[in-house]
């Protein structure tokens, strides 16, 4: 519905969120910590805020935030290293890389 009033804007591959923040476009911008190096208009006067929450916290998944802990059972550790392999995976990379513009994380894909 925002995206149809116009009221947000869905970005592509090529396009990244803190070039409509800089030039005015965007009042917010919801995006990686990585994007705040990018922000670099003088005359903007922003400041950084938690996500909106519903029933709990989350943040959108990024390389830096998959980690195991040494802590995590055997369980935890086998399931977190099935879903690292399934991020690997050439469907997965090929994927990402199409819609993301960044680039495969494998040669494979």
């Amino acid at each position: 519905r925002l995206v149809d009033e116009r009221a947000a804007k869905v970005i592509g591959a090529n396009e990244y969120l803190s070039d409509g923040f800089n030039t005015n476009e965007y009042a917010m911008d919801l995006d990686t910590v990585a994007a705040m190096s990018f922000i670099n208009n003088p005359n903007l006067h922003w400041k950084v805020a938690p996500l909106p929450k519903g029933v709990t916290y989350a943040v959108p998944t990024a390389g830096l935030n998959l980690v195991i802990f040494n802590a995590a059972t055997s369980a935890q550790k086998a399931a977190a290293a099935k879903y690292l392999n399934f991020l690997i995976s050439v469907p997965s990379t090929i994927e990402w890389a199409e819609q993301t513009g960044y680039l495969p994380v494998r040669q494979s894909a």
